[in-house]
């Protein structure tokens, strides 16, 4: 039955050169070998689903151009001919790219990489423990689970996009009449991972399976992660420790800070005493060390709290009030060196001058007002924003995942900020003597708003968003400027040389 079938397609698909009806004929064997071995299906229950070979014939032929002129019998006679165009069709086809894909494509892709960057986004986050047993392997099971719940999301997305691609294509070329569609067509499918399933049936068990185990998991992980966290924390008494710590200094040389934290805010500003003083309340749930080392000039805060929720802040909201600390400095002293690592905490600089700065929190907010860099200086978080005022520095680097970046009335030489899903805001920038240098702004998801920015140099980048950026003084000429958007407008309106 099946060598009747493919040899009568065969017989049909004569006016093609011979590499195309092999390549045709061997995407039907290998349908009949894939029915037969996965589905169980018998020859002829295979044919009565196919359509018959001549129809089969006529339709590929038709694809690649061919018109019929004739029928015999059994016979399929076609002749290239040239069709004419029907310019409605081209009318309407050029009227929807203009109003449809110019947008959509864009708009499609850029969900896709959104997706699949929210997802590496994600796993960076995650952190695990085993101090708290049952719990951290039910929390495991959690994560994980919703992370490939998340990668065959990406991936279905992807599918669509892609089949939205060649049923675009199909219908160009169709009504273009450009010939071997069938072969473009195929070419195209090939970067489906659904083609891929169906041609490695292993795979297609695999991710299935994977998806099974994974709605499983989530399930199981998420029911034993909220009963064993709220055994364990809701429930129970969580304080507030009051910590406070201080000595008096002898004379106004730099000092330097340098905490890894888990769970607490830090606060860092001058005050009129000459004493180095630490003071706040933080949960008594983290065991916090805090020291003050006169000799070394250095201020060192530990605290660690190994609940793995608090990496992924899905149990944040379980204390109310976390706490925090605050560095209290006499006036004028300058920071020689500002060093901090931390999970949950938000950050707040203000009125400060700092040599060096290195600081890099996983869920927190960062807060710079008033604050002098004497180098070069950077920060990063991955679920935070940033609130940045009146700050002056020749070299400052910003970057988030998840989170807002505003700038205003700061004087920085060069400044460098980047955001996955975000605003980038920045007003008032270099706006008196007007001498920046240099400004990178870059966003996948967000809005980019520049006023009164005043840098020789702008280059800014989104995925999905809009682009404005204008000058109240139009006497000042930019050297080289740069607005590009996926998704978005772009509306520059700032001179340029």
């Amino acid at each position: 039955m099946k060598k009747a079938f493919l040899k009568d397609l065969e017989r049909y698909l004569s006016p093609l050169e011979e590499n195309e009806r092999k390549e045709i004929l061997e995407f039907y064997e290998e349908r009949f070998q894939t029915s037969m071995l996965y589905e169980g299906k018998t020859e002829q229950e295979i044919i009565d689903e196919l359509e018959n070979p001549r129809d089969i014939a006529r339709n590929i032929l038709n694809e690649y151009g061919y018109r019929p002129v004739q029928n015999k019998g059994n016979a399929v006679e076609m002749s290239e001919q040239p069709e004419q165009f029907n310019f409605v069709k081209i009318f309407l086809i050029l009227l929807f790219d203009l109003l449809i894909v110019t947008w959509l494509v864009p708009t499609l892709f850029g969900i896709m990489v959104s997706l699949a960057g929210s997802l590496g986004a994600f796993l960076t986050t995650l952190q695990f423990s085993t101090e708290f047993g049952a719990l951290s392997i039910f929390y495991g099971m959690l994560v994980i689970g919703i992370a490939f719940l998340w990668l065959l999301l990406v991936l279905w997305f992807y599918d669509i996009f892609i089949g939205f691609i060649v049923w675009l294509v199909r219908w160009h070329m169709q009504v273009f009449h450009i010939r071997d569609q069938k072969q473009v067509i195929r070419f195209l499918n090939r970067f489906k991972v659904s083609r891929l399933m169906r041609k490695q049936p292993t795979l297609n068990r695999v991710k299935n399976r994977l998806k099974s185990l994974s709605a499983v998991m989530v399930i199981i992980g998420g029911i034993g992660t909220l009963w064993l966290a709220g055994s364990l924390f809701i429930g129970h008494d969580h304080s507030l420790e009051a910590y406070s710590y201080s000595i008096e200094t002898t004379d106004d040389g730099p000092w330097s800070i340098s905490a890894q934290m888990d769970l607490g805010n830090i606060i860092v500003r001058y005050h009129d005493e000459d004493t180095v003083w630490v003071e706040g309340e933080l949960t008594d749930r983290v065991e916090t060390t805090i020291d003050i080392d006169e000799t070394n000039r250095t201020i060192t805060i530990t605290n660690a709290f190994s609940f793995p929720g608090f990496t992924f802040n899905l149990f944040g909201s379980l204390w109310n009030d976390q706490g925090e600390l605050t560095v209290y400095l006499p006036r004028d002293t300058v920071l020689e060196n500002v060093e901090i690592e931390s999970t949950n905490s938000a950050l707040d600089f203000n009125g400060i001058t700092i040599e060096s700065f290195t600081v890099q929190t996983t869920n927190g907010s960062i807060t710079l007002q008033e604050v002098t860099f004497n180098q070069p200086a950077s920060a990063q978080t991955t679920n935070g924003s940033y609130n940045v005022r009146a700050v002056h520095a020749e070299s400052l680097s910003l970057t988030t995942t998840n989170g807002r970046i505003t700038i205003r009335d700061s004087v920085i030489s060069d400044l460098d900020v980047k955001t996955t899903n975000g605003k980038i805001d920045v007003n008032g920038l270099n706006e008196d003597a007007q001498d920046g240098l240099l400004v990178n702004a870059r966003s996948t998801n967000g809005k980019i708003e520049f006023q009164n920015v005043y840098a020789l140099e702008a280059y800014l980048k989104t995925t999905n968003g809009d682009i404005d950026y204008d000058n109240d003084d139009r006497s000042f000429y930019l050297d080289h400027v740069e607005g590009t958007t996926t998704n978005g407008s772009v509306r520059i309106l700032v001179p340029r040389n």
